[in-house]
């Protein structure tokens, strides 16, 4: 990949007792956030069909997609650190 460090993104998954209340978010800040300090260009993985609509509220992109099986999300880093700025705000 011309050199770029990409992070993967095996899985995130939550108990159904905590979904809706934003773990599932705060689990990929926090992998975007330790992707960024390891100078990754990018984060990637497959999503399911029914888990893509998690990740374009993400800020996500889909490519190589099939339709009723899933694709794989990604999202290029431009240098914005939301998890960073957000734990300094809770400091």
């Amino acid at each position: 990949m011309n050199g770029r460090k990409i992070a993967q993104i095996a899985d995130i998954s939550a108990l159904n007792a905590y979904q809706g209340m934003g773990v599932g978010e705060h689990i990929l800040k926090n992998m975007e956030h330790i992707a960024r300090q390891n100078d990754c260009a990018e984060i990637s993985g497959w999503a399911d069909a029914h888990e893509i609509d998690f990740y374009l509220r993400q800020g996500y992109g889909i490519r190589n997609q099939i339709p009723n099986v899933g694709g794989e999300i990604y999202k290029a880093f431009s240098g914005k650190d939301e998890f960073a700025e957000t734990q300094n705000k809770i400091r």
